[in-house]
C-alpha cells in the first residue's frame, strides 16, 4: 500500500498570504473528505477559535501585534485542516494535512492525531511529516511509526508530537499525518482527526500525556492533566464517515 503526498503550493510570508490546499490523490479511490478553516485569536493568553469560510481564510490578513490597547497583545493565526480517506481494497488510508497561514508566536510540541470509531488502527501504518520553509527552500522532518514522538492507544488511534522548528527566518509550515484503518463494525464507521497547537513551551513527555478519547480536544486528544490541556488551543477537528 503506497501512500502519496500531494502538495500544490508552499507558504510564503506576505500580507495577505495565499495558501492552497493539499488536494486528494486522483489515482486513489476517495471515499470521503473533510476540511475546516479556523481563525484563532490570542488575547494575552486567552484563545478564541472561530470557524471561518474558505473565502475568509484566503482573504485574511496576518495582523499580529495589533493591540486593542497599548498594553494588550493580540495575535491572530489561521490554519486549514484537511482529511482525505481512500478505500484501498477494504483497508482505509486516512491522510491529514495542516497548513499554517503565517508563522505562530509559540512553537513547541503540537499534537496531530486520529481516532477511529468502528475503525481499528492498522499496526505500524502510521507516518508523519513536518515541512518547514525558509523563503523558497523547504526542509523536512519524518516521523515514522516507531519514533519517540508517537503515542499509540491500542487500535483506537494515535498521535504524533511535532515540535515546530523555531527560527526567525522560517516563513511557513505544512504538516502531514497518515495511517491505515480497518472497519470493525458492519454499519457506518468514522475517522476523526485533530491538530492541537501548543500555546506555550511543553516537553515531549508532556505533549504525550494523553489518551485517544471522544471527549478530548478535537474529539480525539484527552489530556490527563486539565492544566496541560489548557496549554493547547482547542482547534476544531474533522471527521469522515465510511459506510
Amino acid at each position: 500500500m503506497k501512500k502519496g503526498i500531494v502538495f500544490f503550493a508552499s507558504m510564503i510570508c506576505c500580507l495577505p498570504l495565499m495558501v492552497q490546499a493539499a488536494e486528494p490523490d486522483p489515482n486513489k479511490n476517495l471515499v470521503g473528505e473533510s476540511t475546516v478553516f479556523v481563525k484563532t485569536t490570542d488575547f494575552d493568553g486567552v484563545y478564541v477559535n472561530e470557524e471561518i469560510t474558505e473565502e475568509e481564510f484566503d482573504k485574511a490578513m496576518i495582523d499580529n501585534n495589533a493591540g486593542i490597547s497599548p498594553v494588550a497583545y493580540v495575535e491572530t493565526s489561521y490554519k486549514r485542516l484537511d482529511m482525505y480517506v481512500y478505500d484501498e481494497g477494504g483497508i482505509y488510508e486516512a491522510d491529514m494535512f495542516l497548513k499554517w497561514k503565517g508563522v505562530p508566536k509559540a512553537r513547541s510540541y503540537d499534537v496531530f492525531a486520529m481516532r477511529g470509531q468502528g475503525m481499528a488502527l492498522v499496526a505500524n501504518s502510521e507516518s508523519g511529516l513536518q515541512t518547514y520553509y525558509k523563503g523558497s527552500n523547504s526542509y523536512k522532518i519524518d516521523y515514522p511509526y516507531n519514533c519517540a514522538n508517537i503515542l499509540i492507544n491500542g487500535t483506537t488511534g494515535y498521535g504524533f508530537s511535532m515540535n515546530l522548528v523555531n527560527g526567525s527566518d522560517i516563513t511557513g509550515y505544512e504538516l502531514y499525518n497518515s495511517a491505515f484503518f480497518k472497519k470493525s463494525i458492519t454499519g457506518t464507521a468514522k475517522i476523526f482527526g485533530t491538530y492541537q497547537h501548543a500555546t506555550r513551551d511543553v516537553t515531549l513527555a508532556q505533549s504525550k500525556s494523553y489518551s485517544i478519547n471522544a471527549n478530548g480536544l478535537g474529539g480525539v486528544i484527552f489530556f490527563n492533566d486539565g492544566t496541560l490541556e489548557s496549554y493547547y488551543d482547542d482547534m476544531n477537528g474533522v471527521y469522515v464517515s465510511i459506510n
